[in-house]
């Protein structure tokens, strides 16, 4: 088996926090571990004790805010915050240094509540603690986890939530932008280029903000221009070593610069929706309706981050990212979901949700949406129930009655599991050619069957290369297709991919 394609497939089985949460467990017990071998610059009886400061004041002051705020609570949050205060606040070794780290996950938890706005935060809870924290004069951060005995474990984790949120990209900026600004600095000091390059991956936190702190959903924008510019700001923040008076450019500030653009070009909110129907489609292929508590601001083909508490949650947590299936214009709220028989706790508490019951949904995102350029012939790929993005996008374009040349191509395992015939009945009517091809089907059904391989994409569209395509589904059908069109001479820029991990 292909190595990537096994990675993928692990990480396609763990959702990001989960991952993220995992990780981070991990890269602490090493960081215990040596600290009692004498290898980082405290000890492991240091490291131990404020790890378990950190993970016990977080998860109770987290819980009671959320109680007095009337909010959901989600102990994932809470950890992942209190491992990140872990790796960037000295430990308890001493009053000050102990009152320090008190006061960060104080403020780190109440972040969430008191600077939020529609119960989203604005800040990254660790860098705003940080930032108050040094304000007190109590102590500031040591980014102690930028050391080069650390660093295979952070870069291997870093690694792996990059990939698994594709957000290589951003990385990539933010770590170059960061590199070119501390080489240039470095020069102009007179310090040799090695030297300075390996400072930058071993005594600067570069790998561990650039893949854990800055890639955090929930505080960065939503699209790609933005998320670039993002990067680029945070990048010359993070390597400038500038200086405004008391307040100096270190990593924190960088980051909270960062989140501040974020928020003032428009960070979505989180908001309440009360369940409303649950509609069967076919055997395993369900259709859940939501009235929100307010319109909600996406764009078709987007996708949210849903959270429902419920008991005896397993180890995929109790939030998911599901692609919105309806109209932006909609007054109620659609997704799409597979239904297996050895579902998550999740689906599982989904599909137990009596009418009235609320959900929370936040972090609209996503840049599979359609071009601007409404001349633009498109053919849409979608893998089985991959078909909720290009839903949302075809009821958007039929309800304001805008035309285009659309081709909709539907790839499921037998004709019981296309579902969705209503709307896609609709979608023809108005003139986008709809497409079901199921790979298994009886001798007797009528219309295209088996696998759609290029010579079926040659003669049912045979303007393929005037097209720009849109592929979604699960990674391997996606990566297959994005290779066919590839081969078929379908130029790179010409298609958009969309895939869901850990579904």
């Amino acid at each position: 088996m292909n190595p990537l394609r096994a990675i993928d497939d692990y990480l396609n089985g763990i959702t990001m926090y989960r991952l993220v949460l995992y990780g981070l467990a991990t890269v602490a017990a090493v960081a215990v571990f040596f600290g009692f071998d004498g290898q980082l610059a405290y000890s492991g009886w240091e490291l131990l004790a404020s790890l378990g400061m950190l993970l016990g004041l977080g998860y109770g002051i987290n819980k009671l805010l959320a109680k007095v705020w009337n909010a959901q609570t989600n102990a994932e949050s809470s950890l992942i915050t209190s491992l990140i205060l872990f790796f960037i606040m000295a430990p308890p070794v001493s009053v000050t240094k102990t009152s320090a780290l008190v006061i960060a996950v104080l403020v780190a938890m109440a972040s969430k509540y008191v600077l939020a706005t529609s119960r989203k935060h604005v800040f990254n809870p660790a860098a705003i603690a940080a930032i108050i924290v040094g304000l007190t004069g109590l102590g500031h951060a040591t980014w102690w986890v930028a050391t080069p005995t650390l660093l295979p474990f952070t870069a291997l984790l870093g690694l792996l939530v990059i990939r698994k949120i594709r957000r290589a990209q951003l990385f990539a900026l933010f770590a170059t932008t960061v590199l070119i600004v501390m080489t240039a600095i470095g020069l102009l000091q007179g310090n040799d280029i090695g030297l300075i390059l390996r400072q930058a991956f071993t005594s600067w936190p570069l790998i561990f903000m650039g893949t854990i702190m800055l890639t955090e959903p929930s505080t960065m924008p939503s699209r790609h221009f933005q998320q670039m510019l993002y990067g680029l700001i945070v990048g010359i923040l993070f390597a400038s070593q500038l200086k405004l008076g008391p307040i100096s450019s270190t990593p924190e500030v960088a980051l909270a610069v960062g989140n501040v653009y974020a928020f003032v070009i428009g960070q979505r909110a989180q908001l309440r929706l009360r369940f409303k129907t649950k509609t069967k489609l076919s055997s395993s292929i369900y259709d859940f309706s939501f009235t929100p508590e307010r319109h909600l601001p996406f764009l078709a083909g987007q996708y949210a981050e849903w959270t429902l508490p419920h008991k005896r949650v397993d180890s995929r947590g109790n939030r998911r990212t599901f692609t919105i299936a309806s109209n932006p214009l909609s007054e109620e709220i659609h997704i799409g979901i597979r239904v297996a028989q050895q579902s998550s706790s999740f689906k599982r508490a989904l599909m137990e949700m009596q009418p009235g019951d609320e959900v929370t949904i936040g972090q609209f995102t996503g840049n599979f949406v359609l071009p601007a350029d409404s001349d633009q012939k498109l053919a849409l790929i979608a893998g089985g129930i991959g078909i909720t993005p290009f839903l949302s996008m075809l009821e958007f374009l039929v309800d304001t009655g805008t035309t285009r040349d659309v081709v909709l191509i539907h790839l499921v395992n037998s004709p019981e599991d296309i579902g969705y015939d209503e709307a896609l009945s609709r979608f023809a009517k108005h003139g986008i050619r709809v497409i079901s091809v199921p790979r298994n089907a009886s001798a007797n059904y009528r219309g295209l069957s088996g696998v759609f391989d290029a010579k079926m994409l040659q003669r049912e569209l045979p303007d393929y290369l005037e097209r720009s395509f849109y592929l979604s589904g699960p990674h391997g059908m996606v990566a297959h297709y994005q290779d066919l069109l590839r081969k078929a001479g379908v130029a790179r820029s010409h298609i958009a991919t969309d895939h869901f991990s850990g579904y």
